[in-house]
């Protein structure tokens, strides 16, 4: 497993490869260069102005990071993940059903050793294993977040991951 959130060449190979694999609607290397270029929040303590909105775009901490997991020596999948205050969103996976239970373990040991608080995840694989995982201190609870989709268009809320909303940025 490698931590580390570049857009490198290894990368947008695995995402164009992936996209041939999936139903998923896959994110090219372009929109993660722009997610890591424009952060919607900025590091620092709250101010008066901040206060009044619960929506701030100020954070104490706000990081991404991207986990790699290799499986013989190949890049299998790949996850973006977002840490807020102590709050880490699980915002784009790239994994195939076999992958996923071992990113799951090594996102929890790794927000564990990180001292984070809660880990956010509406993947339903990686979130039973979480489950399945959990640690007394950890708290997990089913939340649902429905989404709109027009009749017209063959498309499924199944294709859109976390990170398609504004849990990304925010």
């Amino acid at each position: 497993m490698e931590e580390n959130f570049q857009i490198d060449e290894e990368l947008t190979d695995f995402l164009d490869h992936f996209s041939t694999q999936s139903k998923d609607i896959v994110r090219k290397k372009e929109h993660f260069e722009w997610i890591a270029k424009h952060p919607w929040m900025r590091v620092g303590e709250a101010d008066s102005e901040s206060k009044k909105y619960y929506f701030s775009s100020i954070a104490k901490s706000f990081n991404y990071f991207g986990f790699k997991l290799y499986d013989n020596e190949k890049f299998s999948a790949f996850c973006l993940v977002k840490e807020r205050d102590k709050n880490v969103s699980i915002c784009y996976i790239y994994a195939g059903k076999k992958d996923k239970p071992m990113l799951a373990e090594y996102i929890l040991d790794w927000a564990i050793n990180q001292n984070y608080n809660t880990i956010f995840s509406m993947d339903k694989i990686i979130s039973r294993h979480l489950e399945k995982k959990k640690r007394n201190f950890i708290l997990i609870r089913e939340v649902r977040r429905p989404y709109l989709l027009p009749k017209e268009m063959d498309i499924s809320s199944g294709n859109f991951q976390f990170g398609d909303s504004d849990v990304v940025f925010t």
